[in-house]
């Protein structure tokens, strides 16, 4: 969107990179009013000499309002009832109140349309008109935390078709780019290759711009047609940040939905995992000395590990944990601190017959006297013989590189500074 948008706008300089500004991950629908890009432009008809900035007249923004969004409206599915493109056009930045807003709560598109008056701002929208939402939004963003991304895409015959992207080349572009992130799984797993039909090659994501060039070098098979960097939100936990605090109950759920929250907890009684390996939790939320609402805490399959945390937490247990609410008071959970956890008790000892300890029947189960050979049912306990917590306090557990949002600030970049 970035060349054709430069490309009708000939006496605009780009500024700058582009934003690419994510908004709230727990909105229904994604990918429809959730994200944004922003445009610093500067005119080459007006360089003043004296270094002040230009202040484009209505006329200008005008005109480019008209021609940006010919431009957006050409390249969107307008025949999609859950389609709403909008494009903002300001000649200064909006309220940084709205995007705090925007990446953790639900913004209304008259909320956004106040933001876009009060800076003498112009806007035009279509469908949902949820596409100003985020338009407004990225020119709100502070840039506070910031990292990069480097957008390579396709030719346009090949799009729609596989793409040719090895483990190699992106196991070398790892190795050239030491502050990427969120390349490859665990397992190897292309990350930063979309399975979409959509544009684009690849993405990578650095937390500099410095080294992000060298991945056009370092492809092999599929060739780009373009590539261009960003300045981005990814990985800056800001939908955390921003994160807003629950309330009492007053009749309704005190976790709403399409939000995310931040809160401590203390962990309730234990749950078997669910068919398909997921795994629901009850806890009481807490604030300060106050038990305000019971709660769930999710922890579905892709979450891998992290349901091995939510198991190992005793009755009692206080936890801080963070993740997205997209049912009335369940937490689908993103990262976990425990903060308190009680000693465990003792695993109890195998039982005893004729003064002996009984001998275990192997695979088939149960426990045998190896004098009178009576037989009894019994199972290993899963805990260990220490009476520690299996859990370290103090520490953040969180869902592995395949289950992150593009705002997941992975716990690891406190330990490697950029």
């Amino acid at each position: 969107m970035v060349d054709p948008l430069l490309k009708a706008l000939p006496k605009w300089t780009l500024v700058g990179y582009p934003r690419l500004v994510r908004l709230n991950p727990a909105v229904a629908w994604k990918t429809r009013g959730n994200g944004a890009v922003a445009l610093t432009l500067s005119s080459d008809e007006h360089s003043a000499d004296d270094g002040q900035a230009h202040v484009p007249s209505d006329q200008e923004l005008a005109d480019v309002l008209e021609r940006a969004s010919r431009v957006v409206a050409a390249g969107a599915a307008l025949d999609d009832p859950s389609c709403g493109p909008g494009v903002v056009v300001s000649p200064r930045t909006l309220d940084m109140e709205l995007y705090q807003e925007a990446v953790a709560t639900i913004v209304p598109a008259e909320r956004a349309s106040r933001a876009i008056v009060q800076a003498q701002a112009l806007s035009w929208s279509a469908g949902t008109r949820r596409g100003i939402i985020g338009a407004a939004a990225a020119l709100a963003w502070p840039q506070q935390s910031v990292t990069f991304e480097i957008l390579a895409y396709r030719h346009p015959s090949r799009i729609g078709t596989p793409r040719d992207v090895s483990d190699r080349c992106l196991e070398r572009i790892e190795g050239a780019i030491p502050d990427s992130f969120h390349t490859r799984g665990r397992r190897g797993s292309a990350l930063s290759v979309p399975s979409s039909p959509c544009p684009v090659l690849l993405g990578i994501r650095a937390r500099s711009a410095s080294h992000l060039p060298k991945v056009v070098d370092l492809l092999e098979g599929e060739a780009p047609a373009s590539w261009r960097i960003f300045v981005t939100n990814h990985a800056t936990d800001d939908h955390r940040l921003f994160a807003q605090v629950p309330s009492a109950p007053t009749g309704g759920a005190t976790l709403q939905p399409f939000r995310p929250y931040d809160v401590i907890v203390e962990i309730g009684p234990p749950s078997r995992r669910r068919r398909g390996g997921h795994l629901l939790r009850g806890a009481t939320l807490l604030q300060g000395r106050m038990r305000i609402a019971q709660i769930t805490l999710a922890a579905f399959e892709p979450t891998k590990g992290l349901r091995n945390v939510l198991e190992a937490l005793a009755p009692g247990d206080r936890c801080e944990v963070f993740g997205l609410c997209t049912r009335p008071d369940v937490l689908n959970l993103a990262k976990v601190r425990p903060l308190v956890v009680a000693p465990r008790p003792p695993p109890e000892p195998r039982p005893r017959c004729c003064d002996r300890s009984m001998r275990s029947c192997g695979r088939a189960g149960g426990l045998r006297c190896r004098t009178c050979g009576k037989r009894v049912e019994w199972q290993r306990p899963a805990a260990a013989s220490s009476t520690a917590s299996p859990v370290e306090v103090g520490r953040w557990y969180e869902v592995p590189a395949e289950a992150r949002g593009h705002l997941h600030r992975p716990e690891a970049f406190d330990a490697q500074p950029p």
